[in-house]
């Protein structure tokens, strides 16, 4: 393999990658709600759970969370499709031949400006959401949502292993 398809590889692997990441962000933000609210003040662990920050919140305001969430939920979805095109147009660049570094550098661009629109679009959500609670909630519900999975004990069943039984 030559040194230019070795960097091709580990390309796409970077695309691919960033793909299966934001279909995770995605399926949390979707997904049903935990059972469990956490508690606060422990640091930050690894990302930003929106979920537990939601399940974080005071019942009235988790009600008006949950709404300002769903106003978001077409745009965010918009944004998710335009990202997913944007990484399908990269892969496509990035296995052309002649490879054009200058096209896979932009096509590459435009996957990280699609993932930018998305987080900003959460972001504002949530800082939206932020600026409505008091000093109390708002610090537990962030405390919530920076915390690892198993530290905010969120009630996620394990997945099963691959061609694992399911236990009948």
């Amino acid at each position: 393999m030559s040194r230019v398809n070795i960097w091709i590889v580990l390309l796409l692997v970077s695309v691919l990658v960033n793909g299966v990441l934001i279909g995770a962000g995605a399926r949390s933000w979707f997904a049903p709600e935990a059972p469990s609210a956490p508690s606060a003040g422990e640091g930050p662990g690894r990302g930003f759970d929106v979920r537990a920050f939601i399940q974080a919140l005071p019942e009235e305001a988790r009600a008006d969370a949950r709404r300002r969430a769903m106003a978001e939920r077409r745009a965010l979805r918009d944004d998710f499709r335009s990202a997913g095109r944007a990484r399908m147009e990269a892969y496509q660049v990035l296995n052309a031949e002649p490879f054009d570094p200058e096209a896979a550098a932009e096509a590459l661009a435009e996957v990280r400006a699609a993932r930018a629109a998305i987080e900003t679009r959460t972001e504002g959500l949530i800082l939206d959401i932020a600026a409505d609670l008091s000093e109390e909630e708002r610090r537990a519900a962030l405390g919530a949502a920076l915390r690892a999975p198993r530290e905010r004990g969120d009630g996620r069943r394990p997945r099963p292993a691959p061609g694992g039984s399911s236990g009948r």
